[in-house]
């Protein structure tokens, strides 16, 4: 009696580890269509927010927009990310950037936000799910793969 209680526990136990199986790929699913539909709402970067019709918008507040103007001005003439960060930190420019509460703060620039600036596709109006590569879960290293381009889905 007892094997078969142990038999019956483990038989449960994966038919429970199937149906969680079935639920995540049910889910992931369902991101993925919408990614692919451009309707997911990610976090926008600084300098982009959403109206009340949840359209994206450029942040109203000038002084944003004009410092990341800056640094894509200062990388075209300059073609270094380096010497935009050499200028920017010798005359004490600060970066806009989102604290963890999603409010604009100004902070120094540093490199990772200088390229953050420079290589995210939402500046250029594309819509794009699934850049990063992570590998917590085989999981997420599928998800992470798929790339959704949306030209034209960012002013």
């Amino acid at each position: 009696m007892h094997y078969t209680a142990l038999f019956v526990r483990g038989l449960k136990g994966q038919l429970s580890e199937l149906e969680l199986h079935t639920i995540w790929a049910r889910l992931t699913a369902g991101l993925l269509n919408k990614a692919a539909r451009g309707e997911l709402a990610l976090r926008l970067p600084v300098g982009l927010a959403r109206d009340p019709l949840g359209r994206v918008v450029k942040e109203p507040h000038q002084e944003v927009q004009d410092r990341l103007s800056w640094v894509f001005a200062s990388f075209l003439e300059w073609r270094s990310a380096n010497k935009v960060l050499r200028y920017g930190n010798a005359h004490d420019l600060l970066l806009p950037r989102h604290d963890r509460f999603g409010d604009v703060a100004w902070r120094r620039p540093t490199r990772a936000a200088i390229f953050a600036i420079l290589k995210n596709p939402a500046y250029a109006g594309a819509f794009v799910y699934g850049r990063s590569r992570c590998n917590l879960t085989h999981t997420l290293a599928v998800v992470a793969t798929l790339c959704f381009h949306g030209p034209e889905a960012h002013p």
